[in-house]
């Protein structure tokens, strides 16, 4: 049973920032209670509004929709770690010491200092990194996962090897430590993003950082001070 339940995703509304150059999103009235007996709203927006999943269609032709992405990397440990230079920049080198000795397979990169656009961001080296260790989600509270000026190379690199990229996240209430991770996209069929809700759980005692430069060299469970994250 779930102790605690920690939502990190962002409200979707017509003041949900968006991408620049993307469909805004718009909430129309399309049947009314006094008219027609019930409401229904239709919903007009970009597949990338909100806290949403890329799918490899996003960058590669003839990638798989988001009805495809693998269920088991959305649900699991995830590790939530405060990383990021002035620029928001998380090289390789934060990304090594973020993950330490452990093996954990999913990681949300949480920013000092978040303003819409802004947010952590990776470069193709560190996308590397990623896929050699066998990382099967990255989360961002920006709203890419690399420079806003990029090429679409990291994005390339991380689908490619398949793994899942999910962003603009909110972990500003959110303390650094290991937790819970249910993430789950709207089945759109062949698309190339979808809004989800994403939530931390943590169950029975909550793992924290013993250290929080850029990562952590060792955690801490009560239950188990001798255990690995893989244990876990």
């Amino acid at each position: 049973m779930f102790e605690s339940l920690i939502d990190i995703t962002r409200p979707l509304d017509p003041n949900t920032p968006i991408w620049p150059g993307d469909p805004a999103v718009r909430a129309l009235p399309f049947r009314s209670i006094p008219a027609d007996g019930a409401r229904v709203t239709q919903i007009e927006m970009g597949t990338h509004s909100g806290t949403h999943m890329d799918a490899p269609s996003h960058f590669l032709e003839g990638g798989a929709g988001i009805d495809h992405a693998p269920l088991q990397a959305m649900v699991g440990k995830a590790l939530v770690c405060a990383v990021g230079d002035e620029r928001g920049l998380v090289n390789r080198a934060a990304l090594s010491a973020a993950l330490g000795n452990g093996h954990l397979k999913r990681l949300l990169l949480r920013t000092r200092s978040v303003a819409h656009r802004s947010g952590a961001w990776i470069d193709t080296d560190a996308a590397l990194y990623l896929v050699k260790h066998g990382v099967r989600l990255i989360g961002t509270e920006g709203m890419s996962i690399e420079a806003p000026d990029g090429s679409g190379a990291v994005h390339r690199a991380l689908l490619g090897a398949g793994i899942v990229i999910l962003e603009y996240v909110d972990l500003s209430h959110v303390e650094p430590g290991i937790y819970n991770l249910i993430a789950l996209p709207l089945r759109l069929t062949d698309l190339d993003a979808a809004p989800c809700r994403a939530i931390l759980a943590s169950v029975g005692a909550h793992y924290r950082l013993t250290r929080r430069s850029l990562g952590f060299l060792r955690t801490e469970n009560p239950k188990c001070p001798s255990c690995t994250p893989t244990e876990w």
